[in-house]
């Protein structure tokens, strides 16, 4: 698990005491389950967010969990945390797959263009496609 990335990328939108609960609920995840970064190669995580469904219904019929983590106090409610935890980690992976978490700047940043291209294509349907390719540099101020 990608533990100091996790936990910044959750301080950008929790307070630390959420983001530290929430990295630890994926570290007690990933000690009874696997390490969560090979659940999401594997299969974006979709078997042990199944393991970590208990129903209200599971409740009634005081089923057993289908997870080995052990739960101290009302198991679908511990499970449900633990779940929500997971698909945080989940969206800070998918976050970092597809680039959209590159970029922490805390303050108004300045760049400058030094070089750079931009391509526009329109295919047969009629769909157009711009492209760009920039080159960038931070202005001091």
């Amino acid at each position: 698990m990608l533990e100091n990335d996790f936990l910044n990328w959750l301080l950008k939108k929790y307070n630390e005491k959420i983001a530290a609960s929430r990295k630890t609920n994926c570290l007690t995840v990933c000690k009874y389950e696997g390490d969560l970064d090979i659940h999401f190669e594997k299969d974006n995580c979709r078997t042990i967010l199944s393991k970590l469904t208990y129903s209200t219904e599971d409740e009634r019929h005081n089923r057993q969990a289908k997870h080995k983590i052990p739960i101290n106090g009302n198991i679908r409610n511990g499970t449900a945390t633990l779940k929500q935890a997971v698909k945080l980690y989940i969206q800070f992976r998918m976050d970092r797959k597809n680039g959209s978490d590159n970029c922490d700047f805390n303050e108004e940043t300045n760049f400058s263009v030094t070089d750079g291209k931009i391509a526009v294509k329109k295919n047969s349907t009629g769909k157009i496609t711009i492209s760009m390719s920039l080159q960038i540099e931070e202005v001091k101020r």
